[in-house]
């Protein structure tokens, strides 16, 4: 299965980025999540692990990924920053899942955020019944997470000092 989400912010790539590397401040801002643990210290980097357990309105699901690409602002040579990964350890209900969020700036300014997640289900031959009731969820929640990053950055007291 296959979601892809997008938003448009109002900061520049390099903002964006920022907030959603910032693992220290990420349940200020991510509404779909209840704890969140960095098993990797330092900057983020391809292998770094993270531990995300989510709210019980999002499946209260806890899931171990690790990092596989991680491309920040200006490794590209085009202003656009991307970053992927992929599960470790997770629900009973996903035989696979990875994510992928592509940044770049947006015509006019800001940034246009761009996220394909994509999964299995197991067992698989209960996925025609548990599958459309995952994806729904997930989606939803994607979206409010999504919202509310965009609002975190769009908000100025959440600025980086000058």
């Amino acid at each position: 299965m296959r979601i892809h989400e997008s938003e448009t912010f109002p900061v520049p790539v390099e903002r964006v980025w920022e907030i959603v590397n910032d693992h220290g401040r990420r349940l200020e801002w991510d509404v779909m999540l209840r704890g969140l643990t960095l098993h990797t210290p330092g900057p983020t980097r391809v292998g770094t692990e993270v531990t995300q357990r989510a709210k019980w309105t999002s499946g209260g699901a806890t899931m171990r990924a690790r990092y596989t690409s991680v491309e920040p602002p200006g490794s590209r040579g085009d202003g656009s920053a991307e970053m992927a990964i992929e599960m470790v350890e997770g629900p009973w209900y996903f035989g696979r899942f990875t994510a992928t969020n592509r940044m770049r700036p947006a015509a006019g300014g800001g940034c246009v955020s761009e996220g394909e997640y994509d999964f299995t289900i197991r067992p698989r031959w209960l996925a025609w019944l548990v599958g459309p009731v995952v994806r729904a969820v997930f989606r939803r929640e994607t979206r409010r997470r999504w919202a509310a990053w965009r609002r975190y950055a769009a908000d100025t007291k959440n600025a980086p000092p000058a």
